[in-house]
């Protein structure tokens, strides 16, 4: 399933929204899920590939796996 996951923060894993989201991406992905993300968080832009996390609809996380 293709799943896009909205945030308005997504940076360092040291708040409950980042962690809460981080969690839920790592879970659906485990179970083969494609997970993409949209949030405004500066601080992720271009860092998908490190994080394993997309940052806008146009990238996905499929290929970190």
């Amino acid at each position: 399933m293709k799943i896009t996951i909205v945030c308005d923060v997504l940076g360092k894993e040291n708040n409950g929204t980042t962690i809460a989201a981080m969690n839920l991406i790592r879970y659906l992905r485990k179970h083969g899920h494609e997970v993409r993300v949209l949030c405004c968080d500066q601080d992720r832009i271009g860092k998908h590939k490190k994080d394993k996390v997309a940052t806008s609809a146009e990238d996905t996380a499929t290929n970190a796996d």
